[in-house]
């Protein structure tokens, strides 16, 4: 597909480009649910969605190195209504009001949140004597996250989540949105692929868990807690992570079964939750394959 496919941009008050104008994931929200995904890959994550049929693109808005490279994956989206717009990097940045340095940009429309059901896997089916088998709790491994607020911390959490194999990412009421553009970015576009969904009331629907079979873990420090190598990671495990700072409430650590924690060095008193949840999810993904 020819260049003529591609939409120039030399003015940045273009109205064609309202969308990416001084970026504000609150406004974006209110101009129709849209998100913003920025850079290469994460824009290459949501094309992909969008080629499968699992994902709505708006448009896409890029300088003329990433168009280059980036022109296999962008010229079948002009022939399915998908604008690819092109502009010089410095009307990108008035345009945005931002550097771009990744130099590229694409607005896609909000999916709808699943519910609990769609997110959780499905329970296999166990053949019995019977005709009809028995459907049994596969195992499985989830991340729940309590009043995250910062945005690179959930794009971490959902990053290490896909790293290692979390089945979802279940989230309370108060924690940010996994498809703010800088959480996004962080988590490489893996917010747009790993299945997620809100819980409320909270902390009380935390039973819609244990109603499905998982044991709730949380990730803490307190005097009860277990050494991380030392547990004994249940088949079916929901991992609690909780806020920056004060970590999770105690309203929902009373809720949870078991506590652990990483043993650090006697001068350091806590980890970056970002980080606690990459050592938590390795140690609960090794420990629940140990036996295959």
């Amino acid at each position: 597909m020819g260049a003529h496919s591609w939409i120039t941009i030399d003015d940045p008050q273009d109205p064609r480009i309202d969308l990416y104008r001084d970026l504000k994931d609150a406004d974006l929200r209110k101009r129709g649910g849209f998100f913003m995904a920025e850079g290469e890959l994460v824009v290459q994550r949501a094309l992909a969605l969008f080629q499968a049929g699992e994902l709505d693109m708006h448009s896409v808005l890029v300088n003329a190195a990433r168009l280059q490279a980036m022109n296999e994956a962008l010229a079948p989206l002009p022939e399915r209504g998908v604008p690819v717009y092109v502009g010089a990097q410095d009307i990108l940045d008035r345009i945005t009001g931002f550097h771009v340095h990744r130099g590229c940009l694409a607005v896609g429309k909000c999916p709808a949140r699943a519910t609990l059901d769609q997110v959780l896997p499905t329970p296999t089916l166990t053949p019995t004597l019977t005709p009809t088998p028995t459907p049994t709790a596969a195992r499985s491994l989830i991340v729940v996250c309590e009043a995250l607020r910062h945005v690179d911390n959930l794009g971490v959490i959902f990053r290490n989540a896909a790293a290692f194999g979390a089945d979802a990412v279940i989230l309370d009421p108060q924690s940010c949105d996994p498809l703010y553009r800088r959480t996004l970015r962080v988590s490489i576009g893996h917010s747009l692929t790993m299945p997620w969904t809100r819980l409320s009331p909270w902390p009380a629907a935390l039973s819609q868990l244990t109603a499905r079979g998982y044991t709730l873990v949380a990730m803490a420090i307190t005097d009860s807690a277990t050494p991380i190598h030392e547990f004994a990671w249940p088949e079916r495990t929901a991992l609690l992570l909780g806020t920056e700072g004060p970590g999770l409430s105690w309203r929902t650590l009373d809720l949870c079964s078991a506590v652990v924690m990483a043993p650090m060095a006697p001068a350091v008193d806590s980890l970056n939750v970002g980080t606690a949840s990459g050592i938590a999810l390795y140690a609960a993904r090794y420990g629940l394959n140990a036996g295959d």
